[in-house]
């Protein structure tokens, strides 16, 4: 039961995060500010979910490339985090 309970939070809580991308999206072609966007941010939002679209709103191609950055270096952390535990 409580596993029901938890799942049901999670999706309460993880549907309309979904919904922001789309809308994201949605908002910046109704203004006409899609054109404005290189594939490489469209594809950071997307990618990236809440944490793209604050990136590319804050600082556009740049705030981008920074987003990858951080996911790149989090990534080789864990990957590195992982190796290490496995020696051990």
């Amino acid at each position: 039961m409580v596993v029901w309970i938890a799942c049901a939070l999670f999706a309460l809580i993880s549907f309309p995060v979904g919904l922001l991308i789309p809308g994201y999206l949605y908002i910046k072609a109704d203004r006409g500010e899609a054109k404005e966007l290189s594939a490489f941010e469209i594809w950071t939002v997307i990618l990236l979910g809440i944490f793209g679209i604050a990136a590319v709103e804050i600082g556009g191609p740049t705030g981008a490339k920074i987003a990858w950055s951080i996911v790149i270096a989090l990534f080789a952390l864990f990957v590195l985090a992982v190796v290490a535990l496995l020696l051990i």
